[in-house]
Parts: C-alpha cells; structure tokens; sequence
C-alpha cells in the first residue's frame, strides 16, 4: 500500500485496478438509497498482485492512505489551500534523523520534530490582499515578487544553496549559523544536487550546462556551452542540453539531468557518458505503463532515484509524479495529467490533484516527498503502514455522527459488511470479526470492513476538541488524535472516470452525473456527513442557518436554502443553482460551522438533461 500526505500542510502510490477503479475515497452512507457501495476490486501496479515483500518499497502498492503531518507550515510559507498566489518550491531533503529541510520563496528551513527553525530568509514584495470571503477570510493576494535560492543537501547533513542573483554557491556553517559562499561567478543556478564526497552538482541556464564544484574546482559535467539536444551516446562534455530544470543523483554516483524544453531525462553514468532514458526529444503527455524511451514528458521539473533504483519524475507541465521502474515502463503514481489543484490529502494517489509539481527527494523512510508548488506544500508518497484516517487530522474536523473511512493494511480482516448482523439482531454492530473503533471511549458504528478499509459512522454525542481515536483488528492496532467541530461536513460523492462528484439529486429524484447535469435555476438537493442538523427548513426559506452556511461553487459562495437530517449520519443541503451559470464542471465546498469542507467534489452543470 502506498499512501500520500503532508508535511508541511502535504501527498502517492499508484491504486490500479483489474476492471474499473472503485470509488474509495467518498464518505459512503451505507443506508441512502442513492449511494451504492462499490463492487470489490483488486487494486495493483501493472496488473499484478504484489505481495508486499520486506524492501519492496514503493513498487509494492495496493491503496493510498495519509500519515499525519510531518512538519507544521512554516508562516509565510504555506498559505493554505484558498490561496491563489503560487509559491515556488526550490529544494527538499530528509536527513536520516526524520529532520526535513526544504526552500521557498521566503527562505530556507529545517524542521526537527515541531520545531521549525529559519537558517535563512528571502525578502518578499508585494503580497497585500485584493479579495476576501465572509467568514474566511483573504482568499487572493497581490502577486509576489519573489528572491528564491534552491537547496541541497547532501547525506552527511550538509546544506547548500545558490543565490542565482549573486551568482553564488553557499553551505550553512553550523558554528556562524549562517550560509557561507563557497564558490562565486558560478552563473544563476535554478537545481542543486549534493554528494556525499562534499561535491554539489549544478546547472547554468544561461550556458546550457551542468557544472560540478567540488574544493574550490568548479568543472563542466554536462553540456558544451551552446544550447540544444545532441550527442545522445557520447561524451556528456559534448552534448547539447537546452534547459535544465532539475538534476539528481541515484546511489551509484550516475547524475540524472531533466530537460524541459526537449521533454526528456537524460542520465550521465560514472564514466561520462551521455544517455536519454525517458522522453522522445518531443515534450508531451505520454500513456500509461509504456516504454521510458517512447513516452513524451511534458516539462520534467524533478527528479528523485530510490534505493531499488526506481526513478520518479515530478512532470511539471501534466500535474503528476511519474515512475520508471525495474521494467523500463512509465507510469504515473501520484496526480491526475492536465487536472490541477489540490482535492485532499486523505485518498488515492491518482484520485488526488497535484498542481506544478517541482523538486523531489526520497524521505528517509523510503517514501517519496513532493514539491506541490501550485498548492503551496510538501507532499509525501509512502510505502504501507497500518491504517489511517481518511479525513483530514490537522487544519481541518470531523463531524459527530458522521461517516468515515479508514484505509490501511488490516490483517486477518474478513471483507464484510454489517447486513448479517443488522438481520439477526435488529440492532447496529459496534464490532465486526474482531474489528471496532471508538473515540474517547465512545464506540463508532461499523458498516463494512475488509484488508484494506474500515467504514465507521462516529458517535453522535462527540464534543469538540480533539479526541483520541482508536482502531482494533485481530493483526493489531493503533490511535491518534483528530479534531471533532460541530457541523465540520463532509460531502457524500461518487466517482465517474476518476473524478469525484458530489452525490446530489434534481428535483425529481433522479441522480445528478455527468451524463445527466445539474441545470442553471434548478433546487438541487447536497448529500453530507457530518453537519449534525436534527431539525429541518421548510419555506419560507430561512438563509441564515447555523454557522453561515453557504455552499461554495468555484470559490463563490450562494446561500444554502434548506438543511435538515436524513438517514442515518447524513443530511441534506438544498440550493438553488444560479441562473447565470454555463455548462462545465465547477468545484464544490460546503461552508458551515466555521469549516470548509476538505473533501471538494465537482458539480457537472449543462445547458439540459
């Protein structure tokens, strides 16, 4: 199993089925009538079953769950998800003692435990707020003017970075607790990739080359000073290179260049020599599980080599991380092409959205940490360990008497669900084969359980704050902490090629798809988990419920007419759809209790059904 997060406000593996890809992510309501459980469905890499082996990595994935975050959001840094400025991301590292490193726009930090510490700062202009959401607060700043310096850092625990105005390399000095210039006149560096011999490994844009410093000796390792795509097979010192966008180097010493203007990965091996690995010469999007050398890259803007000698590329310009394993084929593993933005956290990889991935680096435990620029995070793709909570543990709540699902590796769990148990009894299991959950000692309602999933519909009674929630199965357990807010909801949704849509109906019934849209001035009925209302509107329609309530279509907010309680942990939202609105799929967050929603659907809207 491979799970994305965050770390630093945060994301993984590639879920693939045999057959169609089960919508897992969605909240379910096992007693609505309009949501259906999905049909049981294996999920694996390349159509084959992995056994997990000990070592196996990344390469062994069956679904995608979250860790909790790793690193708190340096202020300035991370802005949250509504922010609409793009902070570049110019360097990530993991040291072997968990400490992360990583640069931005506004400096360099290093994060040990929840202690973030600043080893340098960039000054920032610009940045004031030009517009602002009731209840929310500043949604969209002033572009910035931004003095990025990349970074590095290498296995020893030395740090690097470039200050392309200044045309220097520096090295943090531990002792001075600043950066001290170890080289100058070096051109304006974009990439950093440090070795464990004390060399940096960097490119000049202007040039079209990769240099090497190492003691005071600055070297040309890559590239002939005129820029251009040649010499695939020779001599590194004799090939052309139009633009180097991210460098890498794996275990052995072999340096891995990206070059977006040509699309491709080229890598140099320790004798010098000069090699495309992935891309066609013609930057594109390519297919999935292809061969590396016919596949198309559009913009390779990071580069990261694990320990089995996998190589991950963060695929700038398609908005997902790709993988070229031991087989020599493509495939994607986290990230959706040509679909930015940021879903969640707590999902599947490719059901998740990335926006301009940059840099990557391997974490020490074997996963993969990601540069999410366009969402202003770093993300992290991790090999299995047992469950975790499906909705967000930090920045976000959970609903009392809401539903929700935890994915993880349960071991020893039979797949089944709750109706053999609600027919002998006539009561709602709190335990299925060995399984239950609770929070603060108040036990959750099981619905379905199986290896890989666990849905539970927590106690009504929860009070807010965080609580302590905990997991048993027959193979172990675990607990954590997570964030009980009144009316924190969640949307009910379905899936449809991929992509999450709200769980909604029209006026007569019928389920709102793709296939069959929302109209523009029709009452469209919201199904959530979560929002905790026992009491139902009836007209004249009353828009001043509880805590605002608004639903927010493409970062609008309208007003929510009718709320009221449902089956069992589920509740109704009814609005009216603007008149004005014109065919397309618009983004979807219920706004209540002073949350947002962290699970966005989509609303398909056209001009008829």
């Amino acid at each position: 199993m491979i799970r994305l997060s965050r770390l630093a406000n945060h994301i993984y593996g590639r879920p693939e089925t045999v057959g169609q890809v089960g919508n897992l992510q969605r909240v379910d309501n096992p007693l609505s009538a309009v949501s259906q459980r999905p049909a049981k469905r294996r999920f694996t890499i390349g159509g084959r079953i992995p056994s997990c082996p000990a070592g196996a990595a990344l390469r062994c994935a069956v679904l995608a769950a979250v860790l909790p975050v790793l690193a708190s959001a340096q202020p300035g840094a991370f802005i949250g998800p509504v922010r609409s400025t793009q902070v570049q991301l110019a360097g990530l590292a993991q040291l072997a003692d968990g400490t992360l490193l990583y640069a931005d726009a506004y400096g360099v930090y290093r994060v040990k435990g929840s202690q973030v510490e600043t080893l340098l700062t960039n000054p920032v202009q610009g940045g004031e707020c030009i517009g602002s959401f009731p209840g929310v607060g500043c949604i969209e700043w002033a572009p910035l003017v931004y003095h990025t310096k990349p970074m590095a850092a290498d296995s020893n625990g030395a740090i690097y970075i470039a200050d392309p105005e200044q045309h220097l390399l520096e090295r943090y000095d531990e002792t001075q607790q600043a950066f001290a210039t170890i080289a100058s006149n070096v051109g304006a560096p974009t990439s950093l990739a440090a070795w464990s011999d004390g060399s940096l490994y960097f490119n000049d844009p202007a040039g079209c080359r990769v240099l090497r410093w190492n003691q005071n000796a600055v070297t040309t390792v890559a590239g002939t000073g005129t820029c251009g795509y040649s010499n695939d097979g020779g001599p590194a010192t004799g090939a052309e290179i139009l633009a180097v966008t991210a460098i890498a180097l794996d275990g052995g010493g072999n340096l891995y260049i990206a070059d977006a203007k040509a699309g491709v990965v080229r890598r140099v091996d320790t004798n010098g020599i000069i090699l495309t690995i992935v891309g066609t010469g013609n930057p594109g999007i390519g297919g999935e599980a292809t061969p590396a050398g016919a596949t198309p890259l559009d913009n390779p803007g990071g580069l990261a080599v694990d320990a089995l000698g996998d190589l991950f590329i963060a695929e700038t310009g398609a908005n997902r991380i790709r993988m070229v394993g031991s087989d020599g084929l493509v495939r994607t593993v986290a990230g959706a092409a040509n679909r930015p933005g940021y879903i969640i956290d707590y999902t599947y990889a490719l059901q998740s959205q990335l926006t301009a991935p940059t840099c990557l680096a391997m974490g020490n435990s074997g996963g993969l940490l990601i540069c999410d620029s366009g969402d202003e995070r770093i993300r992290e793709l991790l090999p299995a360990v047992p469950g975790r909570w499906v909705l967000p543990l930090s920045g976000s709540a959970i609903g009392p008497n809401a539903w929700v699902s935890i994915l993880g590796n349960f071991t020893c769990v039979p797949t089944m669900d709750w109706s053999d148990w609600i027919r002998a009894t006539g009561t709602l299991p709190t335990s299925l084969a060995g399984v239950s959950v609770s929070v603060d000692g108040q036990p959750s309602v099981i619905s379905y359980i199986s290896s890989t999933r666990i849905d539970v519909l927590l106690s009504p009674i929860l009070g807010p704050g965080w609580r302590t929630a905990a997991v048993t199965w027959p193979g172990g357990s675990f607990s954590t902490q997570i964030l009980i807010a009144f009316n924190a909801a969640q949307f009910l949704s379905q899936e449809f090629n991929g992509v999450l849509y709200a769980l909604a109906t029209a006026p007569d019934g019928s389920v709102i798809t793709p296939q069959q849209p929302a109209l523009p001035g029709e009452l469209v009925t919201f199904y959530v988990t979560g929002l905790n209302i026992t009491m139902t509107i009836v007209p004249p329609y009353d828009t001043t419920l509880p805590g605002s309530m608004q639903l927010i279509l493409d970062s609008v907010g309208y007003p929510v007419l009718t709320a009221g309680s449902g089956s069992t942990g589920v509740s109704g939202v009814v609005m009216q759809l603007p008149t004005n609105l014109t065919p397309g799929e618009y983004r979807l967050n219920l706004f209540s209790g002073g949350f947002i929603s962290q699970f966005p659907a989509f609303l398909p809207i056209g001009a008829n059904r």
